[in-house]
């Protein structure tokens, strides 16, 4: 392993106000902000209670992006039961680091502030503040945000950050549509507040648990309060869904060794007088596909409900979907959050979904290799 570079971080006290701040003990910001206040007072009792402040929230370690990079890999090669050949999936460490970026920029945006764009990977230190919880920050001055600057921020975060998740030029499951949300931004949606929350619920960055059960709830959610009196603003549900090729996808699934797809879709699933196919060609119908795949993928695969093997069959599920129809999911997240939607109609899908981010558990971690840029197995990624 390579040994891990010397470096000093200078931290002021500024820095260690705003880092007790963040940590949520408000009652000691004003006792620091008093003490640096004062600096005319040199009695030695008083200067030494003043300097005794306990800052619980100090973090318990810093690192340069270097260096956590060499603590595992950002991407494993997932060999899936249901498809011939490896995924790749963003680790739980890989998830943490994009998270952790959107969290840096997003909170920046939304306070009207940027780095224009102007910052490298020197400049990113990884903050450890113990029982799991940890931040990025970029140590470069900000200014206040103009438009055409966020955008800068965007792009410079996806030409850094990006290439570390790609093997043999691939990147893993959504992280394209991830990829295209950074680069595509327009000054009509930057530093909008459901923009942002789009990039930080991105699903590239989510856990597979957590998308299974928002794409399993939201056709309940539809067909039990809204397919028979449909409000005029959720007519998106029956348009064609984003690929709208989706059956010609399923029907091509067998020939690929994805029998399964197949086997789900054809299901009860006979042409008669009164239907000609059981799913409709809009959004709704692929919702109802995904979650009937997710749900009872695992009976055409004969599958004993073992508990662990069981799981692990559901997370391949998942991600077999998440691979055929990549471009569906962050498109629903988007629209949804770009019309208000989410909220309004599909709060009870969302709200566990958003809880699902701190999931920290890996289905794949255990058995599943990792596959370096060269595809060699046993290479962990590195700073450029």
């Amino acid at each position: 392993m390579r040994a891990r570079s010397s470096y000093t971080i200078n931290v002021s006290f500024d820095q260690m106000c705003e880092f007790d701040n963040l940590s949520h003990e408000d009652w000691l910001l004003p006792v620091a902000q008093k003490f640096l206040a004062q600096k005319k007072n040199r009695n030695e009792k008083g200067w030494r209670d003043k300097t005794c402040l306990s800052f619980s929230g100090f973090p318990a370690s810093m690192e340069k992006l270097e260096d956590f990079l060499s603590n595992g890999p950002l991407v494993q090669s997932v060999k899936v039961s249901v498809h011939k050949t490896p995924i790749p999936a963003a680790t739980v460490n890989g998830r943490s680091l994009i998270e952790m970026l959107v969290d840096a920029v997003s909170e920046n945006h939304l306070n009207k502030l940027s780095w224009e764009g102007i910052f490298n990977q020197d400049d990113i230190v990884i903050i450890d503040y113990g029982c799991g919880s940890k931040q990025m920050k970029i140590l470069q001055d900000t200014v206040p945000a103009s438009e055409e600057a966020m955008l800068k921020d965007l792009r410079t975060a996806a030409k850094l950050f990006i290439p570390f998740y790609k093997i043999n030029n691939v990147l893993p499951v959504y992280f394209d549509q991830f990829n295209e949300e950074l680069h595509g931004a327009t000054n009509v949606c930057v530093g909008q507040k459901w923009f942002m929350e789009s990039l930080r619920y991105h699903p590239a960055l989510m856990p597979s648990s957590g998308r299974r059960c928002f794409e399993t709830m939201l056709p309940n959610i539809f067909n039990k309060y809204y397919s028979k009196q449909r409000p005029p603003n959720l007519d998106i549900m029956v348009e064609k869904p984003y690929p709208d090729d989706w059956k010609t996808s399923v029907k091509s699934a067998q020939k690929d060794g994805n029998d399964v797809l197949h086997k789900v879709y054809t299901h009860k699933n006979k042409p008669s007088l009164q239907r000609t196919d059981k799913y409709d060609d809009g959004v709704c119908g692929l919702m109802r596909f995904k979650r009937n795949v997710l749900e009872h993928g695992g009976h055409w695969q004969g599958q004993q409900k073992v508990q662990g093997q069981c799981e692990r069959h559901i997370a391949d599920l998942e991600l077999l979907t998440a691979k055929t129809f990549c471009k569906f999911l962050p498109w629903l997240v988007r629209t949804l959050l770009e019309k208000g939607l989410m909220d309004k109609y599909f709060r009870e899908a969302w709200e566990p979904f958003k809880a699902s981010r701190s999931d920290k558990s890996d289905p794949w971690s255990i058995k599943a290799p990792f596959l370096g840029p060269t595809g060699r197995e046993g290479r962990r990624l590195r700073s450029a």
